[in-house]
């Protein structure tokens, strides 16, 4: 399930989340399940992420990085992908 602290820190400030990512690269962000309708995760690093079942419908994903990102059974309906890497991301069964 969602670690709400990692979920709040992304919704709060995609700078300080890519700046907390560079310096806990050994952590694998949890926010399966995560409620992120319409956030703004524009240029954020979200690469090997857990993101299953999470609801992004409506999201900016605009250049974010997504590489082998968990993405399966998540809600991606009417995200904003333009530029978004998605090389290697597990996308099996999510809404597109």
């Amino acid at each position: 399930m969602v670690n709400w602290e990692h979920r709040q820190m992304l919704v709060q400030s995609v700078a300080e989340w890519n700046t907390w990512r560079n310096q806990h690269w050994d952590i694998t962000p949890d926010l399966s399940h995560a409620p992120l309708t319409q956030a703004n995760l524009r240029d954020a690093n979200l690469s090997e992420a857990d993101l299953r079942h999470a609801d992004l419908s409506r999201a900016d994903l605009n250049r974010a990085i997504l590489t082998r990102a968990s993405l399966s059974e998540a809600d991606l309906r009417h995200a904003r992908l333009h530029e978004a890497n998605l090389s290697g991301a597990n996308l099996n069964g999510a809404i597109l």
